[in-house]
């Protein structure tokens, strides 16, 4: 396989703008992550933090409330429960949002201020009050047992009616204690902990979006540097084209006139040495002359069409014509036209673009020689398609990109120039030439063709 005129033998490298957009994305991504990583962390105190709050905070209600049932020698009224609530609300450190509180009997009566989130039975009651704080929600509940002292029926200040006298034998032994009179109950709103959690939530949230804005500026630095890069690329391309057109067309324009001698005198001398056959070695030398300038002058043609392709005519004409018009010089009966669902015109500069199929099917026939050729013509998504399928060994994947530089050939007797023009064509029809793998091996290549409108 010849190389290409651009190809070099050193290895590749990344390049500076590769590495440069590699290690801003490795940064962003960097920062992005501790970014994240710490807001989580804060998140997740926060989260502690406000529970410790929250349990200390039940913790001084239980304590509060302990120390002034104590005081209590009968049922609160409703005045003195709504005094423990005034008294516990003073507590502006704590911000407490009270929303009930309750002295509750076994037989579900007592005084209350509020409502309750839900209604709980003697037997919750019981488990409730050996918890240091019991969450529903967004409510807490505290339960404190009522000291055995705060009866129900002694009067204010009193215990039970003294009774005067031994007691009467008829009346038995006297009953047992009785066990706690009820439970007080308060449900409270931990304002403090809803803040430190809103706050928690709002610097993760900033965070987050900090992050992800991050990772989007890193992306968007690498698309843009790379088609930064891709553009410069194409730039240097098309100055290499143009520095090669011109080289190519004075090399064409000098080499043209001393080949047409050359050749001339060589088939002269071939002509002259069929009638000696004392000299038939002289003939062989003479005729191998005669193949190789016309190989040089099928390379002068080459090189004259790839620096002619300049601008296209575009004109209403038929694909189907266009492919027939292409294969008529060519080994016609190996190839198969699909054209059920080709259009009947398409604005086309007709003679380039056979110049093109022509090319294409030619190297498909030479690549199998003995299979078919298939050429497909469709309309899809508003483009014209031309595919052309080979049963050949196929273009690797590494290949597919450098078989259309000028002069990449994979033939010994091969110009190179032939895909290099028909992708020039093909691009100044606005359209695009790839090449991809055929399912039933083999190669297939694809012309897609815009209109003039698209």
């Amino acid at each position: 396989m010849a190389p290409s005129l651009f190809e070099t033998t050193t290895p590749r490298r990344a390049r500076p703008s590769q590495r440069i957009r590699v290690g801003f994305l490795a940064v962003g991504l960097s920062l992005a992550i501790v970014l994240v990583s710490v807001t989580l962390s804060s998140f997740l105190g926060a989260r502690a933090l406000s529970e410790a709050v929250t349990r200390g905070q039940a913790a001084v209600i239980r304590s509060g409330l302990s120390d002034i049932q104590h005081g209590w020698k009968r049922d609160p009224t409703q005045a003195e429960l709504e005094a423990v609530v005034a008294e516990l609300e003073q507590l502006e450190q704590l911000e407490l949002g009270i929303r009930y509180v309750a002295v509750l009997h076994a037989d579900g009566s007592g005084p209350r201020i509020g409502t309750p989130s839900r209604s709980l039975d003697p037997a919750e009651l019981k488990g409730l009050a050996h918890d240091e704080v019991v969450e529903l929600g967004e409510v807490v509940i505290v339960v404190v047992p009522l000291a055995p002292g705060a009866h129900r029926h002694g009067g204010p200040g009193l215990g039970p009616p003294e009774r005067r006298g031994p007691p009467p034998d008829h009346l038995g032994p006297p009953p047992a204690r009785p066990g706690p009179p009820g439970h007080l109950i308060v449900e409270f709103e931990p304002i403090m902990r809803a803040e430190l959690l809103t706050r928690s939530r709002r610097e993760l949230g900033v965070g987050v979006t900090g992050a992800a804005l991050m990772l989007l500026a890193s992306l968007g630095f690498w698309r843009l540097s790379h088609q930064a890069e891709r553009a410069e690329q194409r730039l240097a391309a098309q100055r290499q084209l143009a520095a090669l057109g011109e080289m190519s067309a004075v090399l064409a324009h000098e080499l043209r006139n001393p080949l047409a001698s050359l050749k001339g005198h060589a088939q002269l001398l071939v002509e002259q040495l069929e009638g000696s056959p004392a000299h038939p070695r002289a003939q062989r030398k003479a005729e191998r002359v005669v193949s190789e300038a016309r190989r040089l002058e099928d390379l002068t043609h080459g090189l004259l069409a790839f620096v002619r392709v300049g601008e296209i005519v575009r004109e209403r004409t038929s694909p189907v014509a266009i492919v027939e018009s292409a294969a008529i010089d060519l080994d016609r009966d190996r190839v198969q036209l699909i054209t059920s669902s080709a259009p009947r015109t398409w604005p086309l500069d007709g003679p380039r673009m056979q110049q093109v199929l022509a090319n294409l099917i030619d190297n498909a026939l030479q690549a199998a020689p003995d299979q078919p050729v298939e050429v497909e013509i469709t309309q899809a998504h508003g483009m014209l398609e031309f595919m052309v399928r080979d049963r050949g060994p196929g273009v690797p994947a590494d290949q597919r990109e450098q078989i259309f530089a000028p002069f990449h050939t994979t033939r010994t007797r091969g110009t190179g120039l032939g895909l290099a023009v028909a992708r020039r064509i093909v691009e100044l029809h606005a359209g695009e030439i790839t090449v991809t793998d055929n399912p039933g091996g083999g190669a297939v290549f694809t012309v897609r063709v815009r209109t003039e409108s698209a």
